[in-house]
């Protein structure tokens, strides 16, 4: 349960994988009075286990929510938003 006493995860991780085109995309997905995607990563999976990718974040998406929410959703979308980190370290083991 989060501080304002809310036990709904706002915030959603959603993984895509194309076996045709061996990429994986990673998106964020906010869920609360607006549900929108914050954020997508489109990974090339080869061989490595471990894989590094940047986030490329929906300004104006972001920013259209922003101005549009309540004060205390505002504040539980800053609180997670800030939590994000800029790159995504990613470990997918894949199986031939």
């Amino acid at each position: 349960m989060d501080p304002t006493g809310s036990s709904e995860d706002k915030l959603s991780l959603w993984v895509n994988y194309s076996c045709i085109l061996k990429t994986a995309s990673l998106g964020l997905t906010w869920v609360g009075s607006q549900t929108f995607d914050i954020a997508i990563s489109n990974v090339k999976i080869s061989n490595e286990d471990k894989y590094q990718c940047k986030w490329q974040f929906y300004e104006n998406q972001i920013e259209s929510f922003k101005s549009t929410c309540d004060r205390r959703e505002l504040q539980q979308f800053e609180e997670a938003f800030n939590l994000l980190p800029e790159y995504v370290i990613f470990y997918m083991k894949v199986v031939l």
